[in-house]
């Protein structure tokens, strides 16, 4: 671990919630932590419970987890995304992989169905479609796109 990089991190965290007039609370701290620590996974609420009592030295009940989760998501700090017959699942969201014009969330991803590895696919062929309905009316527009099978590691 890089303890200047994640007191960086940390900081910025604060400055959001500021930014948001949401308390820096020791539960917020814990499960930013955690997901901080392991920003490159896509992690369940009960992941990130267990994470905090195994690798922080912070004390989070579950019922809170999942309170911190849904507002971190809400002020768009996560990307928050459910995979087939899979609880849904949250990462630092980090403004990289925006597509074209898509005027809304949305989620490129492939999944292996056997280690469960979660790779984020770049690039959005779902665009053209997207501006095509925004042009008849539709508003809100968002996607999810979960492509599976094997990953090369599983092959």
């Amino acid at each position: 671990m890089y303890p200047h990089l994640m007191a960086k991190h940390v900081d910025e965290f604060k400055e959001v919630l500021q930014e948001n007039k949401l308390r820096v609370t020791k539960s917020r701290l814990a499960v930013f932590t955690i997901l901080d620590k392991f920003s490159d996974q896509f992690l369940s609420p009960d992941e990130v419970f267990d994470l905090i009592h195994s690798e922080t030295d912070y004390s989070c009940d579950r019922a809170s987890v999942y309170r911190v989760l849904a507002t971190l998501a809400d002020i768009n700090l996560l990307n928050v995304t459910q995979f087939q017959g899979q609880a849904s699942k949250y990462q630092i969201h980090h403004h990289t992989s925006d597509c074209g014009d898509c005027h809304e969330k949305h989620e490129h991803y492939f999944k292996c169905l056997k280690c469960d590895a979660i790779q984020p696919i770049g690039d959005c062929f779902i665009d053209a479609k997207i501006k095509e309905l925004a042009k008849k009316g539709f508003l809100t527009l968002g996607h999810h796109l979960e492509i599976t099978g094997h990953c090369p590691s599983c092959n």
